[in-house]
């Protein structure tokens, strides 16, 4: 009696809270989840979680438009008046809680706010692994899946079967949304064997395999999925392909010659001599000064024959691969494999691979711009190219451990403002690409991962002054599953491509990606705090 009193007191709590002012000059939102990173994410969307100590002190009071100005024009672009920010919120109002009552049960409106309310206090999200590990042992098994599929389960994960999958993505598209699914496959929390470790990654590979066949079934117009890499190979492979991207022309040529491996590694065909001798021949190219060579061939092969596995079945079912951007050491080791692949698969009528840029990092534009370069120039490579644009979902390791391995220096902006600047320049220079390659021949494609409203405006009001017709699907939008259903419904509802990134799986599975969508949410306070405003209106009008 008393835990019931309990919860409906808070819940009064929660629906009666100050409501968000709609008609006033959009603010900052400090440390929103821009996704991704769909993103995931990076989590599995890598959707730009970001936020910090430094972050959280900025004042939120600071109008969005003056700090745009004053960091475009330091950077020397061209500025964006407070007009041009309020024109672009004019056709959609994303504060509007009529599209959110519209799509939820007063039943899913009180999980939303319950869970996005938990997730702002520290004590739970600091140990949140800890309090979901000590309430399985105290519950038992059953309770505890109960338990959690009525509140964080719920809210952030498609389902534990494919069943349940299928419903949640069919729920999604009456509201115009696009499925796209996400394997939450986190590194495992115990050091595993060589033995345990090539068993993992066989697995995660039919994982893989099994969700491209998902996404084609559950989205006939250009489904996309979500890949990590380090689910299909070792992070200290990666980390070691990181050393060669650091230098322009050495990572254009070892891009290419991991291009000439995957097109020889074909999967589940027996490997001529011709071939093999061929392989060793780029591996020590690839990887010619390694005291380890020899494992790290082995595993490069192993790896390379994975990858295809995935990718050849995405390309039989045309599904497009977002590959997640992940930890900043070895981030340059996944570019070098998008690279690669695009070379590959992204050679014929649509652009098949796209490579995720985190823009809370501080050399992410010229990242960009140079894979652009050689990718794009009809004297270089000549392929399409995808690029899925997110803030960041790292935040604390990067200026944690990340620094430490970066010798003491973090890799990303110091304050929220130059994170917002840096998104916002990269979607600005993505746009004018596409309109230069031809927007509707799709040889730049991008998907902004970002829940970040301001951002979406910028970018809405940047496409109509280019004439970028949301129907071409150069330009798409993507949100994680569960949250800123009050910015992807207007969205999708005026006629832009909007994805939601649904992970699926059993609770076990999904149990690190819940304790990460916890504290990512929790980085993003100010973002949240919006959207339970938004929750609040709609549950108030359904009382009324």
């Amino acid at each position: 009696m008393l835990l019931r009193v309990l919860i409906k007191f808070a819940l009064q709590r929660l629906v009666s809270a100050r409501p968000l002012c709609v008609g006033i000059e959009h603010r900052t939102n400090a440390g929103k989840l821009p996704i991704t990173g769909i993103l995931t994410g990076s989590g599995p969307f890598g959707v730009g979680a970001t936020g910090s100590k430094t972050f959280s002190e900025t004042p939120n009071d600071v109008k969005f438009t003056a700090i745009e100005n004053k960091k475009r024009l330091s950077m020397g672009t061209k500025s964006i008046s407070s007009s041009n920010v309020r024109d672009a919120k004019s056709d959609i109002n994303f504060l509007d809680y009529r599209a959110v009552q519209a799509s939820k049960t007063r039943a899913e409106l009180i999980r939303a706010l319950a869970v996005l309310h938990l997730c702002s206090i520290d004590l739970f999200v600091s140990r949140a692994l800890l309090w979901m590990r000590l309430g399985r042992r105290l519950l038992g098994q059953r309770c505890f899946n109960a338990l959690m599929r009525r509140s964080f389960f719920g809210q952030f994960v498609g389902g534990a079967t494919e069943a349940e999958l299928r419903q949640t993505a069919e729920a999604q598209r009456r509201q115009g949304l696009r499925p796209m699914i996400a394997v939450p496959m986190e590194e495992p929390m115990r050091k595993l064997s060589d033995e345990e470790l090539t068993r993992l990654y066989e697995e995660n590979t039919a994982k893989q395999v099994r969700a491209v066949e998902l996404s084609a079934q559950l989205n006939s117009n250009r489904p996309k999925m979500q890949l990590k890499l380090t689910s299909l190979m070792p992070t200290s492979l990666l980390q070691k392909l990181a050393t060669l991207h650091g230098d322009l022309a050495v990572a254009d040529a070892a891009s290419e010659v991991l291009s000439q491996l995957l097109q020889l590694a074909v999967p589940d065909t027996p490997c001529s001599t011709k071939s093999r001798q061929q392989q060793q021949d780029l591996l020590r190219r690839l990887l010619p000064a390694a005291s380890d060579a020899g494992r790290l061939s082995d595993q490069l092969l192993a790896a390379v024959v994975r990858t295809r596995r995935v990718f050849d079945a995405a390309k039989r079912h045309s599904v497009q691969i977002l590959i997640d951007a992940e930890y900043s050491h070895i981030n340059p080791g996944i570019s070098l494999f998008y690279l690669a692949l695009a070379t590959v698969y992204n050679a014929e009528d649509y652009c098949m691979v796209f490579n995720t840029y985190q823009c809370y990092l501080r050399d992410t534009i010229d990242t960009y711009n140079w894979h652009m370069d050689l990718l794009l120039s009809t004297s270089r490579r000549g392929v399409r190219a995808g690029a899925k644009i997110v803030r960041g979902a790292y935040l604390h390791w990067e200026n944690g451990q990340g620094a430490e391995i970066n010798g003491g220096r973090s890799r990303v902006w110091s304050s929220l403002e130059e994170t917002n600047c840096s998104y916002n320049r990269a979607v600005s220079i993505a746009l004018d690409r596409i309109v230069t390659e031809g927007s509707n021949s799709s040889r730049h494609e991008v998907i902004l991962a970002t829940q970040n409203s301001n951002s979406i405006s910028l970018c809405l009001d940047g496409m109509r002054r280019r004439c970028i017709s949301p129907e071409s699907g150069a330009v798409s939008f993507g949100q994680l599953y569960g949250m800123a259903d009050y910015i992807s419904v207007p969205l999708a509802q005026s006629g832009y491509q909007v994805y939601k990134s649904i992970p699926y799986g059993s609770v076990d599975e999904t149990l690190l990606y819940l304790v990460r969508r916890a504290n990512e949410n929790k980085l993003i306070f100010d973002g949240v705090r919006e959207e339970k405003s938004v929750l609040r209106a709609a549950l108030r009008a359904g009382r009324a």
